[in-house]
């Protein structure tokens, strides 16, 4: 019996140490010049506004399917990296209509981004030169990578941890939030050992400044189109931003293994008296859920 207390004991501690050795580690990205990535993304968005019952369609359920590929073009010399994001096979299933994006849509929606070893993005660039821009103030591209990228802390994490980040979003429209937790330092995840984490996502955007800068982020913008400029500034309202996600990350291959999120936007706007004019109700209400699963190829 003594002997068997003794085994028990001694099983016990190398499984405690086994376990102190595991629950610490730096979480960083390895950028090599010339290493490509690729990424199976689904999303599902359901759209439903219950004060405008006229819409014939009622509520909307789009799905969408894409490969989100990485390339990284070259290493600076602080260890970041300057990385090519483009779309291929990209497909949009709404109301049993299929649409497939041409590669010249697909080519439009390519950006360049430098990104640190934390995955701090601190500079993206769109298609054609447009849309420069440095800091954390994100385009359309690199939202994106915030909800399903990931941003690590400078110092190593122990499980348990937990940090924090403010983002400011495009056009000067508000900040989003972010609290992630390391919940398992190694865990195994198909053929990789990952780390676990979890993260919640709030905020609240500005919607005339939203409507405003997507209209302007249009080539087809002219001249003739300000007077809807004027009718989307006199907007008033916000979208609220809600969201949680679960992202695997393996620190030894410095990659994203796989992620799953979803995210609430509940959209409350009052419209301007021009807009009422032509048609449009006084009040907008929109609540949107979304389901998005990214899984490394």
């Amino acid at each position: 019996m003594r002997r068997f207390l003794v085994f028990v004991i001694v099983s016990v501690c190398l499984l405690s140490g086994d376990a102190a050795i595991a629950k610490s580690v730096q979480l960083r990205f390895k950028h090599a010049a010339g290493q490509i990535d690729r990424y199976k993304i689904l999303m599902e968005v359901n759209v439903v506004v219950p004060n405008m019952p006229q819409l014939p369609c009622g509520p909307l359920n789009m799905k969408m399917g894409f490969v989100w590929t990485q390339k990284v073009l070259g290493i600076l010399p602080d260890g970041s990296a300057k990385v090519r994001f483009t779309y291929q096979d990209m497909k949009l299933v709404a109301s049993e209509r299929t649409l497939e994006f041409t590669k010249n849509h697909l080519n439009d929606m390519a950006w360049t981004a430098i990104i640190d070893r934390e995955g701090n993005v601190t500079k993206v660039q769109r298609a054609g030169g447009a849309g420069v821009h440095t800091g954390k103030q994100n385009e359309v591209g690199d939202g994106l990578w915030l909800l399903i990228g990931g941003c690590f802390p400078r110092e190593s994490m122990e499980v348990g941890d937990c940090w924090d980040a403010n983002y400011p979003m495009p056009w000067k429209s508000g900040e989003i939030r972010t609290v992630s937790r390391l919940d398992a330092a190694a865990v195994t995840r198909g053929k990789f050992v990952v780390s676990k984490i979890t993260q919640s996502t709030s905020g609240q955007l500005d919607i005339s400044k939203v409507l405003v800068g997507l209209a302007q982020l249009s080539p087809k913008f002219a001249a003739r189109d300000r007077d809807m400029l004027k009718d989307f500034s006199q907007i008033k309202g916000a979208v609220s931003v809600n969201g949680s996600s679960t992202l695997y990350f393996a620190p030894e291959q410095g990659r994203i293994v796989q992620a799953d999120g979803v995210c609430n936007m509940a959209m409350r706007m009052t419209m301007p008296q021009s807009m009422i004019a032509q048609g449009a109700p006084s009040e907008v209400i929109a609540n949107m859920d979304v389901r998005a699963q990214m899984v490394r190829l």
